[in-house]
């Protein structure tokens, strides 16, 4: 499940917690297909940005948010398609009134849901970023709170020596104990950031890998060059701001020349516009590629 989705999900437990008779961890968890720990996850990080969760027998509800002028009580109980239509009706009425303006008020903090997912996502990452870096200053270990690893598919805790924040701040590197080695880890992949209170261990093992614009580490260095169109080079300074320092224009042409650890980054980002880019350099990276694409065709 992708990061806007997990939010999104957050949003819906919201509406449920957010009705007069609330709703139980296990009816949430069987209408959303998870288990009651996934539930109990989602409790804890709307606590940790404010809601207040109560409790009443076997019921959870938010009785009011952190925000004294934002109570539950005062917001009309829609599903989100019905706010919606009442809003654009009224939007669409020529008339004014104290109570039109109060009800659109009210309509558009229930509809609004693209504008509040950023908000609550951006104002998490945040979060998890000053943890890390009040960590580091104090040499603590923390905990990433089921990180997504992409490599080996799970979800779990885990427990690292924080040494720099690298790529303006997208990744984390970090000494994991458990596997007795440097790593990277993708910030928008923690749930959240929890400092053991423990000092470092392993200093001594802290030592840099080089990244390369996608993130990427490695051993061996290889020299790419695309020619991009121009919709690409827009993804990719966008994507990657540091990659302009690569670029290469002529009258007619852009060509992106960087000098990567792994074939990995920079390939999905031209599998992802293969329309868009073509290979010039090198040999190595187009093979990659083609036997990407043998896998798909």
């Amino acid at each position: 499940m992708s990061a806007h989705q997990k939010i999104y999900r957050i949003f819906n437990v919201i509406s449920r917690l957010r009705s007069p008779i609330g709703c139980s961890k296990e009816r949430m968890a069987a209408d959303f297909d998870v288990n009651v720990r996934t539930i109990e996850r989602y409790f804890e990080l709307l606590r940790d940005i404010g809601f207040n969760i109560e409790k009443k027998g076997p019921r959870f509800f938010i009785n009011k948010l952190a925000n004294e002028n934002l109570k539950y009580e005062n917001f009309i109980i829609f599903s989100l398609e019905e706010a919606s239509l009442v809003k654009e009706c009224l939007l669409n009425h020529s008339g004014q009134s104290v109570f039109k303006n109060s009800l659109l008020q009210k309509l558009y903090a229930l509809t609004e849901i693209d504008e509040i997912t950023d908000e609550f996502y951006l104002l998490n990452i945040s979060k998890n970023i000053s943890e890390i870096r009040n960590a580091i200053k104090e040499k603590k270990q923390i905990i990433l709170k089921n990180y997504t690893s992409v490599n080996s598919e799970s979800e779990k805790d885990r427990c690292v020596e924080p040494i720099r924040l690298i790529q303006y701040c997208r990744y984390l590197l970090a000494f994991e104990p458990e596997s007795n080695s440097v790593k990277q880890f993708k910030i928008e992949r923690i749930q959240r950031v929890e400092n053991t209170g423990k000092n470092w261990t392993n200093e001594k093992n802290h030592q840099t890998l080089e990244t390369d614009i996608f993130g990427m580490n490695g051993e061996k260095s290889y020299q790419i060059q695309l020619k991009l169109s121009l919709r690409a080079y827009s993804l990719l300074t966008e994507e990657f701001p540091g990659s302009e320092r690569y670029i290469k224009r002529s009258k007619k042409n852009i060509y992106f020349t960087p000098t990567v650890n792994s074939f990995k980054g920079i390939g999905r980002f031209t599998l992802g516009l293969i329309d868009e880019i073509e290979v010039i350099e090198s040999d190595e990276f187009k093979n990659y590629l083609s036997e990407k694409l043998k896998k798909v065709l």
